[in-house]
C-alpha cells in the first residue's frame, strides 16, 4: 500500500540503478526505511511543485499553445525513437 503512493516507475529505476550500482551491499538496516522514503518524498515534492506551476500559469497558458507544446514533444520522441531504431539496426 505505501508504494502505492509513489510513483512506480520512479521506484522501478531506482531499484535498477541501485541493484546496478551494488548500494544495499552495505549491512545497514535503516537503508531499507531510507530509500522508499526517498523515493516517496521525491515524487511527492515533484509533483507538488509541477501541480502548483500548473496552477500558478493555468490563466496564462492557452489552448492552443498546450497544443503546440504537445506536438512539439510528440516530434521530439518520434524523432528519438527513429534514431534509435536506426542506431540497434545498423550495429546488428
Amino acid at each position: 500500500m505505501f508504494f502505492a503512493l509513489a510513483n512506480i516507475s520512479s521506484i522501478a529505476v531506482i531499484i535498477l540503478i541501485f541493484t546496478t550500482l551494488r548500494v544495499f551491499e552495505s549491512e545497514s538496516s535503516t537503508m531499507l526505511y531510507q530509500v522508499p522514503m526517498g523515493i516517496f518524498a521525491g515524487g511527492a515534492s515533484l509533483w507538488f511543485f509541477t501541480t502548483t506551476v500548473l496552477c500558478k500559469l493555468r490563466k496564462t497558458v492557452e489552448e492552443k499553445s498546450l497544443i503546440r507544446v504537445s506536438r512539439v514533444a510528440s516530434c521530439l520522441i518520434l524523432l528519438l525513437g527513429v534514431y534509435l531504431i536506426f542506431k540497434m539496426a545498423v550495429n546488428i
